[in-house]
Order: C-alpha cells, then structure tokens, then sequence
C-alpha cells in the first residue's frame, strides 16, 4: 500500500490522526501530513535506534 493510501485507508484515520497531532502541538498549517509523520515516526524510533545501534534504513533495501 502506498503512503497516499495509507493515508486515505480506514476512512482516513491516519491523516485524522495526524491533523489531530498538528492541532494539539500548535504545528503551523503549511507543515505537512508527512512531515508530522516523519517527525513522530522519528521521535518513537530515536530510543530504539540509540540503544540498539540500528544500522537505519538503505535504499537499496539492505
């Protein structure tokens, strides 16, 4: 699934949820729905990432 559908998927929950984050965080609205989810998505990872020396993400897939 793409990240637009993903978006669209559920009755659009995760760009609801998104909006929603935007809103509470006082978030200007020319930002957008993926930067949320980039900045999120990096705040959830951060703890894992540092503790576990993850090599991160490629490319080329390895």
């Amino acid at each position: 699934m793409t990240g637009s559908e993903q978006l669209r998927a559920d009755n659009c929950r995760l760009a609801r949820r998104l909006h929603n984050l935007r809103a509470r965080a006082n978030v200007p609205a020319h930002v957008s729905d993926i930067r949320i989810f980039d900045v999120v998505f990096w705040m959830r990872h951060q703890g894992k990432h540092r503790r576990r020396n993850c090599p991160g993400l490629s490319i080329d897939g390895s």
